[in-house]
């Protein structure tokens, strides 16, 4: 079972009723830290753990062993945050991991706090791929992704859940109050983020969370409904109904003697399980639709238009200097909606004649409301007459009569130089350099996370961009034909596809329907 530490683990997790398979070893593993092994053949379907309640740290547990971290739950953070702060029992479980790390004798949970030691992390930082440990020169290798952007946002959020924790724990009157780093928190937090699987919430599972993570490449592109089942059919692990809620664990497939059991930790893009894991997928970009990027159009660059000046104060004071969008591999509904307002955009009609021929609603803008005893403008109406908590964007969700086939080629163009200006923002060059330059470095190094996830992000961008070619082509051979205003619209649904008279199906809105991404996406 591997060293004494381990051995004691074993024996604390039987004596607490849980089943642990003899089949089963603890040792190093070629990923550099320690996984699951078998000693013995397991069989598909083989039950290899059995978790019994009294094992599971849930933040409740944490709570009834550290009552002083109770008023994380009721801090004024949590209940109106401002970064978006992660779940009060995560939050609450790293605090506890926190504390009892340097105390480990003083809980339950001793056996599993001394088998795991202080976060490894804390050994070898500079050699971590974590994006917590990288350099401002590692992380500037991700200038212009949606990734940093997320990295940074997390940088934040966990400085703000230290104050909560630390306010706390000064709150509560308890000795570990100022005797904790960011430092310290950051490292708690890390193992919590990767380790915790779903129990009633948040939960470390002792042993299961040793299981490193193993997902195959699927034979075709997966959309999100398809992804979803792909990781439910792959994983072997969950609660086990009945009076006692046991967590189980089986053999997903067969583990000879001497093999890694592996487990699934879920279908992510490559930022979430870089950021959590460490690690990156070589075919999560081009295999499934969990890469995103984000598409920015500059209020200030916006082209002229019939009243731009309002409707770019309108712009300012509602979304503010930029209109961005997050659009996935499979588009989604990002780009339909970035879409939806260059459209609009690019319309000489006026908003007046838009709602009255083509269900236009323009957005709330508060400003315009209060002054609206001074307003006349057809522009300042529309905005003035919508109601509170609105879409704050103009959007024209479909073409009718008003819009015409040069109207429809510039909102496409709009959206293209978006495009280009987000590829020329990340550096590496091209998406092929990226590809090229992949294949000259070592796997795993932090370098080569950053250009996979960089790469991943271009890869969105060609595709989106690829696609908005091939509809500005369309429309220019209706244009040669000396077709008129574009007349054709359809209706759209939660599960169906919006159509256009020259791009049929060229963007889905997010659907349970189990059809394959090429046919979504029409390439």
């Amino acid at each position: 079972m591997g060293s004494g530490r381990l051995k004691r683990l074993f024996k604390w997790l039987v004596d607490a009723g849980c089943t642990v398979s003899p089949k089963l070893q603890v040792r190093s593993s070629k990923t550099g830290g320690r996984g699951i092994f078998a000693t013995e053949d397991i069989e598909e379907g083989e039950l290899v753990l059995l978790l019994h309640p009294d094992v599971i740290l849930t933040g409740d547990a944490a709570l009834q062993e550290a009552p002083e971290l109770r008023g994380i739950q009721d801090h004024p953070l949590l209940a109106h945050p401002t970064l978006g702060v992660a779940p009060s029992a995560k939050i609450v479980l790293a605090a506890f991991c926190m504390l009892k790390w340097a105390d480990p004798a003083s809980t339950r949970f001793a056996p599993y706090f001394k088998a795991m030691g202080k976060h490894r992390l804390s050994e070898k930082p500079m050699t971590s791929t974590l994006p917590f440990f990288w350099s401002d020169e590692e992380l500037s290798e991700l200038s212009g992704t949606l990734a940093l952007h997320e990295f940074q946002r997390q940088f934040r959020v966990l400085e703000q859940d230290f104050l909560i924790v630390s306010e706390s724990l000064r709150s509560a009157g308890g000795q570990e109050a100022g005797t904790h780093t960011l430092a310290d928190y950051r490292l708690a937090y890390i193992f919590v983020a990767q380790r915790t699987f779903t129990y009633n919430g948040p939960a470390l599972l002792p042993l299961a969370d040793v299981a490193n993570h193993y997902l195959p490449a699927p034979d075709h592109r997966l959309n999100e409904e398809e992804g979803r089942q792909y990781s439910r059919e792959m994983s072997s692990s969950g609660v086990i109904p009945g009076e006692v809620r046991y967590f189980g664990m089986k053999a997903v497939r067969s583990v000879r003697k001497g093999g890694e059991y592996l487990h699934n930790y879920g279908l992510h893009n490559n930022s979430v399980d870089l950021f959590r894991y460490g690690f990156v997928t070589p075919w999560i970009h081009n295999s499934t639709c969990e890469t995103s990027t984000r598409l920015r159009l500059a209020v200030a660059h916006l082209p002229d238009r019939l009243d731009a000046h309002l409707w770019r104060q309108h712009l300012l004071e509602a979304v503010g200097p930029d209109i961005s969008a997050d659009v996935s591999s499979c588009f989604g509904d990002g780009l339909l909606q970035l879409h939806d307002f260059a459209r609009f955009w690019s319309t000489s009609a006026s908003g007046e004649a838009l709602k009255e021929q083509c269900g236009f609603e323009g957005p709330q803008n508060k400003q315009t409301t209060r002054n609206n005893h001074r307003r006349n403008n057809n522009t300042e109406n529309i905005l003035d007459s919508r109601k509170a908590g609105s879409d704050p964007l103009p959007r024209l969700p479909s073409a009718c009569a008003l819009v015409s086939l040069e109207e429809e080629l510039a909102s496409s163009q709009l959206i293209r130089r978006a495009v280009k200006d987000a590829l020329s923002a990340m550096p590496g060059g091209s998406l092929q350099e990226d590809e090229d330059r992949l294949e000259s470095l070592r796997p795993g190094s932090r370098l080569h996370c950053a250009v996979t996830l960089r790469r991943d992000e271009k890869y969105v961008l060609s595709q989106v961009e690829r696609h908005l070619a091939d509809a500005e082509s369309k429309l220019r051979g209706s244009l040669k034909k000396g077709k008129g205003p574009r007349t054709t619209t359809t209706t759209t649904t939660t599960t169906t596809t919006k159509t256009t008279a020259t791009t049929s199906k060229a963007y889905t809105r997010r659907s349970t329907a189990s059809t394959k991404v090429g046919k979504q996406l029409e390439l």
